[in-house]
């Protein structure tokens, strides 16, 4: 997967509805059996489920490449999809966020 996300290093505070949504899943007792990868830090998939020489070709055009941008978030959708390379993405519930 090649994704923009915060810098090496750069800590975010983790949104206490990431920590709320995450805890059941994190809670199952076999989790890790699963390959379950939790996000909880904001970034924008560029690439998934690349081929290694896909990969190779991706990091080689975009790994000195630099993107910053600013945006105001008002709503956080949960989504989910059953566990096969296969299935697609469906939303759960929209968790809208305070603007004050």
């Amino acid at each position: 997967m090649v994704y923009a996300g915060p810098r090496n290093g750069e800590t975010l505070q983790r949104p206490k509805i990431v920590s709320a949504a995450a805890a059941p899943v994190l809670a199952h007792a076999n989790i890790a059996d699963f390959g379950v990868k939790l996000s909880d830090h904001p970034h924008l998939t560029i690439a998934a489920g690349l081929k290694p020489a896909q990969f190779a070709t991706a990091w080689h055009a975009l790994s000195n490449t630099t993107f910053s941008e600013v945006f105001a978030v008002e709503q956080v959708m949960l989504m989910k999809r059953e566990l096969s390379p296969t299935c697609r993405y469906a939303p759960v519930r929209n968790y809208w966020l305070r603007t004050s």
